[in-house]
Parts: C-alpha cells; structure tokens; sequence
C-alpha cells in the first residue's frame, strides 16, 4: 500500500491471553502489559518491516468482547489509551494517532468518556463506530452533538464499519441497497467518512467462522465482484479524497440526493436514491460553479436489481430544453444513480 502512496490504518481485534484479564475471563485487566504488547508491534512494523502509517485502532468492539476482543467499559477504555499514548511517546511513537472506540453498540457512551480526557486531546485521529442495522436519527444527532460541544470539535467522526450482517447470499439486492441507504444516513448526519465491512469473503480467525459480508466473492483462484460492490462504487469511485459535501435539495421526498465537490469546484459528483416505486425526473441546477463546469458533460451511471454502475449516457451541465435547463435524467424506481464529471 505504501508503494501506491496509501498510508495504511492498523488494527487490532480478537481475544487476549487470559492471563490479562480479571476474574471474569472478559475484562481486560493487565492494562501495562496490554499496552506493552500494543506499542511493541508498532514499533516493529515501523522500524523492522518499514510501514509507513500514522493511524492505529488498538481495540475492537470492546462493548460486546470476546471474539471481538476483551471487554473494556467506557471509563476503563479511555484509561487504556491514555496509558498506550503515555508508552507510544516513550518509545519515540509519538506521532501515531488513535482511531477510537471502534464500538458496536451505535451510542454516545464511549466518546463521552473520551472527550473528557485531556490527555487524549491532539491524539485522536478520527472517532469510529460501527452501522449494521438501520439508525434512528436522534441517536446520530447525539453522537454528533457530543463531539461538536466537546474540545474535539475538530476532530473527524468516521464510520469504521459499516454493511450487513444477511448471511444468506440469497438476498444481495436486498443487501446493496440497505449498505447504500445507511450510507446516505451517515454521510446526511455529518460523518466525514464510512468504511465498508468487508473487503471480500473470508475466513475470520476469531471466531472460526466463513463469512461472505465481502464486497467481492471468493472462489477458486478468482474474485467477483457482488451487487454490493456496484452499489458502493457508485459512491465510493467517484468521491475522491479532499471532497467536501455542498448544500443540495431536493423537492421530492423520495428522492435522496447528496453533492460533493472538491475545493476548486471543477470536479463535482452527486449521488442518489429512488426510493420511490415509480420513475423520477430529475433536473439538477448547479448555483455556485465555475462557468468551465458548466460547460461540461456528466457522466450518468446506475445501479439497479438489473444494472452494475451501467454508465447509461452523458447529460449537460445546461439543458437546452426549458424548464429543464439543468442536468436532466430519468431515475428509474428503486435505483442508485450518480452523475459526475470525473471520468469512469
């Protein structure tokens, strides 16, 4: 990955010794050797195997514990980080930055803990939940108020993972469209990010279990890219990194529609939904661009339960026919469409 100029995310997950947890046999209790442990392999993957990283996950879904790792309350995860900077600083680790709680349970619990710790501050590089199910808008307006009325105002909030849990593989429309839709719910809410779970279908050591939430399909020697897959590239192809999210609207209810540009403005994509069980003609005006945009053509791409980011045709960025004098396009009902000037 450093070789294609991408600094990776370091993690860690699965169970500990039983030796560093207390009585129960799922708390972790020997926070120093936890730590020492931590630190250790960081530095090694630093100086002995040369990655070039910065960001560092140090536990997993410790609201739910074992096999996702040793269970942790939110005061006792907090305590945690703060002791792994104090030894990360030690070991002359002091630029690696944390990406914390990588919790299960979608609540503001962990990050309240977090953001009364004045240690942590300047060392948290993004916080992290999980999304597996569908979120209700209250409890995104929570998580995001905690942050905003906290010192870590500034810091990003991602969703680390983000998918479903069907393990079927009989219901992969199903399965897109869900992932999509909670997409849409993270980025509307003020998430600066969102990683999909799982890359491809794979075996996970810590719980011995073949799981197929992947967005490729394994086989023998090959790899096939799902429906999910399509459905996440409509968004994920086209957003480039630096994008920022702009204002948009849209008149109709079941159409969701989301704008990102990049700081010049000359590179503009937006992604949607029909959620509607009829087709929708939409005709996008574009307020704030720079006249060279305008005289672009956008590329119109969909995904269907029949289409695999189809690129369906190039539209205008000024329609000559009034009243539609923006970027005009059918949607088709129950689609993902994106139209952009980036090239495919």
């Amino acid at each position: 990955m450093n070789e294609r100029g991408i600094r990776p995310y370091l993690t860690a997950s699965g169970d500990v010794p039983p030796w560093m947890l207390a009585p129960d046999g799922k708390t972790l209790a020997d926070f120093d050797a936890f730590t020492e442990m931590m630190v250790s392999m960081l530095w090694w993957a630093r100086h002995h195997e040369k990655l070039d990283f910065i960001l560092f996950g140090p536990l997993n879904e410790t609201d739910i514990g074992s096999p996702e790792g040793p269970s942790l309350d939110p005061d006792g995860f907090t305590r945690l980080c703060e002791m792994l900077v104090d030894k990360l600083n030690t070991r002359g680790l002091n630029d690696i930055q944390l990406i914390v709680a990588e919790q299960a349970h979608f609540n503001s619990l962990y990050l309240e803990a977090l953001t009364r710790s004045r240690k942590l501050f300047g060392r948290i590089a993004a916080f992290g939940l999980h999304d597996y199910s569908d979120i209700p808008p209250e409890s995104y307006r929570q998580v995001i108020r905690v942050i905003e009325e906290s010192p870590f105002a500034d810091t990003p909030l991602w969703m680390t993972e983000y998918g479903d849990l069907e393990q079927t593989g009989d219901r992969e429309w199903y399965v897109a469209w869900v992932m999509t839709s909670r997409l849409f719910d993270q980025l509307e809410a003020g998430f600066n990010g969102s990683l999909v779970w799982d890359a491809f279908d794979n075996y996970h050591d810590h719980d011995e279990a073949w799981t197929i939430y992947g967005l490729l399909r394994t086989g023998l020697r090959t790899f096939t890219p799902k429906k999910r897959y399509y459905a996440c590239r409509q968004a994920f192809r086209f957003i480039l990194p630096g994008f920022e999210r702009l204002a948009s609207s849209c008149e109709d209810g079941g159409l969701r529609v989301l704008a990102f540009a990049n700081p010049n403005r000359d590179q503009l994509t937006i992604i949607g939904m029909n959620e509607n069980l009829f087709p929708a003609r939409l005709n996008t005006t574009l307020v704030g661009f720079p006249q060279s945009l305008e005289l672009q053509n956008f590329n119109y791409l969909r995904t269907s339960e029949e289409e695999n980011c189809h690129r369906i045709g190039r539209a205008p960025a000024k329609g000559r026919n009034w009243p539609f004098t923006g970027i005009d396009v059918v949607v088709p009902p129950v689609s993902i469409f994106t139209l952009t000037n980036i090239s495919d």
